[in-house]
């Protein structure tokens, strides 16, 4: 399915805009959605000046990022929770992401 519901690469589809437009007046709120975030993409992240249209910024993925990622999330409810302090809540994660982590 994805942002283009109904898109296949073997069918002779319609443009992008038209598309936009297209669901914008859909009675379903899933294509509205899709029109939103479509336009968000549009407005924001394509550069037609530029070789290469498309200029969002995407952080490069490394050995362990979902790890990092995972650990890091658990930082506020320890804080939330008061289990931990700030201070003692990214020591405790450093300790577990001691592999990761530049000193």
């Amino acid at each position: 399915s994805g942002l283009w519901k109904g898109y296949s690469e073997d069918s002779d589809w319609m443009d992008y805009a038209t598309w936009i437009a297209e669901s914008d007046s859909s009675p379903s709120t899933a294509d509205k959605i899709r029109a939103q975030t479509a336009r968000v993409n549009l407005d924001n992240y394509v550069n037609d000046s530029l070789e290469n249209k498309w200029i969002k910024f995407v952080d490069q993925p490394f050995s362990g990022s979902a790890v990092v990622r995972n650990e890091v999330a658990t930082i506020p409810p320890f804080v939330f929770t008061g289990s931990k302090t700030p201070d003692q809540a990214i020591k405790f994660i450093y300790s577990k992401l001691d592999e990761y982590v530049r000193r």
